[in-house]
């Protein structure tokens, strides 16, 4: 392997995680909330955990 190839693909997996992260900001943005943010995507809320664990939230979020 070349060191020619390894930074590109350094590079390439950097574009994606930055492409990703940006796309997870804007959907927080526009799903923030009604009285101090954009609030133009409808997120769904937290779904119900697990039914032998009452308390547990399972993480569905974009997060």
């Amino acid at each position: 392997m070349t060191p020619t190839s390894t930074t590109g693909r350094g590079q390439l997996c950097n574009t994606v995680a930055v492409s990703f992260m940006k796309i997870a900001n804007d959907i927080r943005l526009l799903g923030s909330g009604p009285s101090c943010g954009l609030g133009e995507l409808l997120l769904p809320e937290n779904e119900l955990g697990s039914s032998i664990m009452s308390g547990k939230v399972n993480p569905t979020q974009f997060e």
